[in-house]
């Protein structure tokens, strides 16, 4: 015997990339000491996940399948 269960979800969540401001630090290049004078005078882009929102759509889709352990195989019968 066999059971299964579908479950979906659409849901609006904050953008993981930017934190939620739509801006992203652009990455600098070069050594440790450039890269740090360059962090503090970098120019912010617009977030390319989100695309200056802030905020992004997630659909997730999930399948259960519960089935008898004798089903699966997994069981050595002697």
């Amino acid at each position: 015997m066999e059971k299964e269960r579908q479950y979906q979800f659409d849901r609006t969540e904050v953008c993981r990339n930017c934190g939620g401001t739509g801006r992203k630090a652009a990455k600098a290049e070069g050594n440790w000491l450039l890269r740090r004078m360059q962090q503090k005078q970098a120019a912010e882009a617009t977030c390319d996940v989100c695309n200056g929102t802030g905020r992004v759509e997630k659909h997730t889709e999930i399948n259960i399948t519960v089935k008898s352990f004798r089903e699966c195989g997994m069981m050595n019968d002697e």
